[in-house]
């Protein structure tokens, strides 16, 4: 994730080797770094959980 290499480039990372960036907003991502080098990143699709009782459907035009 471009977030956590940027905050350990200028950001709060700066002097760190490890730390994890999660960002979270209408959806949520995360990067983590160990050994100052990006392991992984994250940035999950919507949940499939139902908001109002029922499944939500996924197609190509997005959630209903």
């Amino acid at each position: 994730m471009l977030a956590t290499i940027a905050e350990h480039w200028r950001g709060a990372a700066q002097d760190v080797r490890d730390a994890v960036c999660v960002l979270a907003g209408n959806r949520v991502a995360a990067g983590v770094l160990i050994g100052g080098r990006l392991q992984s990143a994250s940035r999950p699709g919507p949940s499939a959980s139902p908001s109002n009782g029922r499944p939500r459907t996924f197609s190509p035009m997005g959630c209903r």
